[in-house]
This record gives structure tokens, C-alpha cells and sequence, in this order.
């Protein structure tokens, strides 16, 4: 899922858009330009707000385009797919399947402040993922917190969390050990192809078991496609 946040973009879950979709899934749209009244098929009846969409009875496969504007509302699904259909929510910022024009899709209708505080949650496959927050560092980049609650009666071993092509973080380096605030240790790949370009952390020490949450930081620099 790619979001803008204050002019800015970040990529997050884009593991979900990676998996192939059900042969039976349907693509829904919203646009700006939309209709909540609309069946939400195609461009020209798509619907209007992101709650419609995360409110409306989409199955494992289906997949929403966003097109670009402001969304002054949060996105916050109802459903959710299964372990091999997941319920895709796209950004589509360069228009290619909404028919909007290349722009920003900015979800939270934030005006220009320092911290940005979005709060944005999805829940799959007994995970809940959380974006917490992005700090503007001041100095051309940002830190991003993304926020985990496993569910399940496993421990959760890597967390990987995309990143735009071509784009290394900052921070955690390479190679390094980063620990968490919850004092878990975890030994990084940034960047790493497997299972998506993304940076990845790999648990090493400590243990985050059922109903755990656990925060990830990582920092990169402002770019068209990345915060």
C-alpha cells in the first residue's frame, strides 16, 4: 500500500500487493471524483471516500485502487483476505489503473507539521500492522515507526517492512544489530530482495509471542517515492 503523509510518500505492506490474487478477486476504485453511491468496478463508478471501501464486504483477492487527491479520513479495514488472497488497498499515484493524473494520494488530510502523527492499522492472518508515526527530522530525512501485534501462538522471527526501489535506509545499517524499545534484539538486511525489496529484521534474541507488540524504527532520506 503506498501512502502520502504531508506531500510525502510511504510504502507500507506492500507484501500484500505482491501475492498473487485469487482468479476470482474483483478490483474495485475510489476516486475523488467518486460516488459512495457507485458500485465501485471501474474508474468511471468509482466510489469516493476510503471508508467506503474499508467498510464495504470485499473478499481474499480483491484489490481497491485509490486514486490521487486528499482524503481527509483514515483507512481502516474491515476484512481481511487469507493466508494466500489477500485484500489489497493501492495508491495508485502514478493513475495508471484509476485514470486520475500522476499526483500524491494523501490519506489523513494532514496539514504541514513536525511531528506527523497518523495512526494507520490493518490487520491480517492474526497480525495487526500499525504506521505510528513519521518524524521529520529536519535535515532531509524521516524516521518511521511501524508497530506489530502478533496474535498468534508463534513467535514472530522477521518482520520485513517494504521500501521503494532502489532505496536504502539510513538506519539500522546493514549487517547491524538493532534492539527494540522492548529490549529484543534483531540482526538487519537493508536492503534485501527476499521476500520483497524491503529492509528485513531478523530475530536474534528475546522472544515476541502471542498478544506481544513490537515497534520497528528505520530512517531514510526524502525522495518522490519514499517519506
Amino acid at each position: 500500500m503506498v501512502i502520502s503523509l504531508n506531500k510525502k510518500i510511504i510504502l507500507i505492506g506492500t507484501i500484500l500487493a505482491f501475492l498473487p490474487l485469487s482468479v476470482l478477486a474483483t478490483n474495485y476504485y475510489v476516486r475523488k471524483s467518486g460516488n459512495d453511491s457507485h458500485n465501485g468496478l471501474t474508474p468511471a463508478t468509482a466510489w469516493k471516500t476510503v471508508t467506503k471501501a474499508a467498510n464495504y464486504s470485499l473478499q481474499p483477492g480483491d484489490t481497491v485502487f485509490i486514486g490521487t487527491g486528499i482524503y481527509n479520513e483514515q483507512l481502516i479495514p474491515s476484512r481481511s483476505g487469507s493466508s494466500t488472497a489477500y485484500i489489497v488497498y493501492y495508491g495508485d499515484y502514478r493513475g495508471l489503473k484509476t485514470q486520475d493524473p500522476v499526483g500524491r494520494v494523501t490519506i489523513g488530510g494532514l496539514t504541514a507539521g513536525d511531528p506527523v502523527f497518523v495512526p494507520q492499522s490493518a490487520s491480517q492472518n492474526n497480525f495487526t500492522f500499525t504506521l505510528v508515526n513519521i518524524i521529520n527530522n529536519g535535515d532531509g530525512t524521516s524516521t518511521i515507526k511501524v508497530g506489530i501485534r502478533n496474535n498468534n501462538k508463534s513467535n514472530l522471527k522477521n518482520t520485513a517492512i517494504s521500501l521503494p526501489s532502489g532505496v536504502t535506509a539510513l538506519y539500522p545499517a546493514n549487517g547491524s544489530t538493532w534492539t527494540s524499545p522492548k529490549s529484543i534484539r534483531y540482526t538487519i538486511n537493508n536492503p534485501t530482495s527476499n521476500p520483497f525489496y524491503c529492509i528485513r529484521y531478523n530475530l536474534s534474541s528475546g522472544s515476541v509471542y502471542r498478544l506481544m507488540y513490537q515497534s520497528h524504527l528505520y530512517k531514510q532520506i526524502h525522495s518522490k517515492d519514499c517519506i
